[in-house]
This record gives C-alpha cells, structure tokens and sequence, in this order.
C-alpha cells in the first residue's frame, strides 16, 4: 500500500525499461509531467491505480513500434493535454484535460486536447473482470482525444458537467478525432439534460472517406418527436431489437434513466423510430 508521486518539470528527462503507477493493493501512484519534459518507458507503462497527468508541451513515450504501450486498468487515469507517442489501451479512464478547466473555460476558453501519436483501443466489459470497462470523460465543452492512429471503441462515454448546458454549448463538439479512422462506437454513453425539454443529445460517427480522411466522434442535438410527460407516462412494449441505449438523467431528479432507442419496423433506415424512458 501507500502512495507515491513522480513530477518532471522544467524540460526534464527520465529513460526507464518500464513503469507502473500503483500496482501493488492499497497502492496509489501519480505521474506529473510538466514544462516540457519527456518520459520514456521502453517497453511499457501500466496505470494501475493512481494518475498519469500529461501536460501541455511535455511528451509521454511507452513501447517501441507495434509493441508495448500504455496499459490503463480500473482505478488508472490518462490525463492532460500533452502528447502521448505510444499505443493506448484504455480498461481504465482516460479525460483529456488542461490545469485551468472548468466552467469559466468551458465557455470560450482554449481547448483541451490530449493528443495519442499511435492507436487508441478503449475496451468494454470482459466478463472476467466484472462490471468495469473503459471510459472516456469529458467534463468540459472544450475537451477533445485527438489519436494520429485509428480508434477503437467500446465501454463508456461520459459527459458530466457542472453546470446545466445549453445546445450552444454542445452542439458539434468533438469529442473524438482519429487520423486513421474510427472502429466500433462505445457501448454506452452518459449525456447531461439540456435546457430545453424537447431537446437531446446524441452521438454522431463519420467514417473515413478516403486513404488519411480519418474519423470522428461528435455531440448533435436533436428534438424529439413530441413532448415526454414523466409524470403522466404512457406504457408501451416493443419486440424490436434496441439500435442505442443511453443513460441521462432526463427528468433532473433522482438519478440516471435509461433512454432506449428503436427502429420503425416498417422502415428501419428511413423512417424515424421510437424512444423509451425507463424512468426511476
């Protein structure tokens, strides 16, 4: 057990065969790297328990071509908006995130980009591991995982602000974007309510068009096709199989809910579908 902390700073440099941040049970570990400074782990670096915090200017190096890397388990963190130059597998979380964020940011400040020179693999659920799954979170309308290799998707997405959202502030953002495309989607994404009630938000997917066009992530805002009365709720059963699921907090009252999305039967790609809410 125990905790311990590693802070490069002023264009500092450390070579190290590997590293592991809180490995041990009890342990918890942060990794700092600011102004400027680069660490190189050769082979790789396992975040375990604890923070891996890189920041603008300075560079995080784990692995050498297709081998090696950054390993995030449950309990580990990827942060910050520095560079990391190695291939990422995120069982963990990952948020990209700059030292001055937060609401007052949010709201026209600069952006927040971590930036991965390699592939990204965010993991969902492996039944072995119980309920834990990679999580990609974004707390700031300014946030962005930028990956120079192809993203792999699956576990979580989770927007969670502090303050209501307006659709200015959301509409279009990407939250990821990957020069070599994108594969997958996340299996299920945690949006805030907006500030009108017919409205919501949904994640759209481009992908490539062409050798190097690349691929992205982004928030849209829709309407719904009528009002949602979760006080007066209309049953109904449907024997289609979900198209997306999503958890929100709809009504802004005693947690999340789950939004379920379902094709038209009749017209499953160009008719619009149905939208369930199991409400708590």
């Amino acid at each position: 057990g125990g905790e311990g902390t590693l802070e490069l700073d002023g264009q500092s440099a450390l070579l190290a065969r590997e590293a592991t941040s809180g490995q041990r049970p009890g342990a918890f570990g942060c990794m700092l790297l600011d102004g400027n400074s680069t660490l190189d782990a050769l082979f790789q670096l396992v975040g375990d328990r604890g923070v891996i915090d890189v920041r603008a200017g300075s560079t995080l190096r784990a692995g050498f071509d297709a081998f090696g890397g950054i390993l995030l388990f449950d309990g580990g963190l990827l942060t910050g908006d520095g560079l990391i130059d190695a291939t990422v597998v995120n069982f963990g979380d990952l948020e990209p995130r700059s030292p001055a964020i937060g609401a007052a940011a949010a709201r026209g400040g600069s952006p927040s980009v971590l930036t991965i020179d390699g592939n990204y693999f965010q993991l969902g659920q492996v039944p072995t591991q119980g309920e834990a799954s990679g999580t990609l979170s974004i707390t700031s309308p300014d946030q962005t995982l930028a990956v120079l290799g192809e993203a792999s998707l699956g576990g979580g997405l989770i927007v969670d602000l502090d303050f209501m959202p307006t659709e200015k502030d959301l509409a279009g953002l990407t939250v990821v974007d990957a020069t070599g495309g994108v594969s997958d989607r996340f299996d299920v994404a945690s949006f805030p309510s907006l500030d009108a009630p017919t409205k919501f938000l949904r994640l759209n997917y481009t992908a490539p068009r062409g050798p190097g066009a690349g691929g992205t992530v982004s928030l849209l805002v829709d309407t719904l096709g009528a009002t949602v009365d979760l006080n007066d709720p209309t049953a109904a059963a449907t024997i289609d199989t979900p198209v997306a699921a999503v958890l929100a907090d709809v009504d802004g009252a005693n947690g999340l809910d789950l939004v379920v999305a379902e094709p038209d039967p009749l017209g499953p790609t160009g008719s619009p579908g149905s939208v369930f809410i199991l409400h708590y």
